[in-house]
């Protein structure tokens, strides 16, 4: 199955904008993510599915961050917000309340895609690619076709990663990568056989990553809620963005996409 990448387009879409959360207006409880409290309506009628911290984990501060610091490296991510909801605060992502669109989205991402002219379009393909280079870098070893979403976007559908929840701020200093067997790792071979290869572009990302400043990395981790996460592991997470294990941690993933034992 073809389709067409004229009416999908890569653009990056803002982050949270709002100087204080929104109030959930309508809530509906969902049970089919894991990460997931619930689903709810603000009072302009945006949709977004909402996460608490579970498990332990902060899952709201692992959202913000990587979701953040994805889109500044350019990569096209739902717009999030924060989400007040009977005396807590939840990240938000925003989605279309359409069943539709996922199906569509499903279809978009593991179909060959072609331009108007017939030929091969390097998009989605080269998307994917920096997509799932990013994932192996934060350890999220939960990248499907269900963690995207299509939004509106300047008289176009705009293709958006989503959940980076399964993500560790931990790995950041390790040189542990998502499995073999895990999501991440078993849809970059499916969108390899169906898209294409695309190496440079997974290069490029890490590159982008490698040449982020860390004062734009501790914006981001700054900006995050102090009840999300506290200043003491806010300034702990600053200090890793350009040490030697941050670096040798960016040596194993170069060396490891380009082998071919990452892919």
């Amino acid at each position: 199955m073809t389709s067409s990448a004229s009416t999908i387009a890569p653009r990056a879409a803002p982050s949270q904008d709002e100087l204080f959360p929104i109030r959930a207006t309508t809530v509906q409880p969902f049970e089919q993510g894991k990460d997931i409290s619930f689903r709810c309506w603000d009072v302009s009628g945006r949709f977004f599915y909402c996460k608490g911290d579970s498990s332990n984990r902060s899952t709201r501060a692992i959202e913000a961050v990587f979701t953040s610091l994805a889109l500044e490296l350019g990569i096209s991510t739902a717009p999030w917000s924060t989400i007040e909801y009977s005396g807590q605060t939840y990240f938000g992502s925003q989605d279309r309340d359409l069943t539709s669109s996922h199906f569509r989205t499903r279809d978009f991402i593991l179909s060959t895609s072609k331009d108007e002219t017939g030929r091969a379009s390097p998009f989605p393909g080269s998307y994917l690619s920096q997509v799932l280079v990013y994932d192996l870098f934060i350890n999220n070893p939960d990248r499907s076709p269900n963690n995207f979403v299509l939004l509106d976007g300047y008289g176009s559908d705009r293709l958006c990663a989503i959940d980076f929840a399964d993500a560790s701020f931990k790995s950041l200093t390790s040189t542990d990568f998502p499995v073999a067997l895990s999501n991440t790792r078993q849809l970059g071979r499916r969108c390899r056989e169906i898209h294409g290869e695309h190496l440079a572009p997974a290069l490029e990302m890490v590159e982008r990553i490698e040449g982020l400043p860390r004062t734009v990395f501790s914006r981001i981790v700054n900006d995050v809620r102090d009840d999300w996460l506290d200043e003491v592991a806010k300034g702990s997470l600053c200090e890793i963005w350009g040490s030697s294990d941050f670096r040798r941690r960016l040596a194993h993933l170069r060396t490891g996409l380009t082998s071919g034992d990452l892919v």
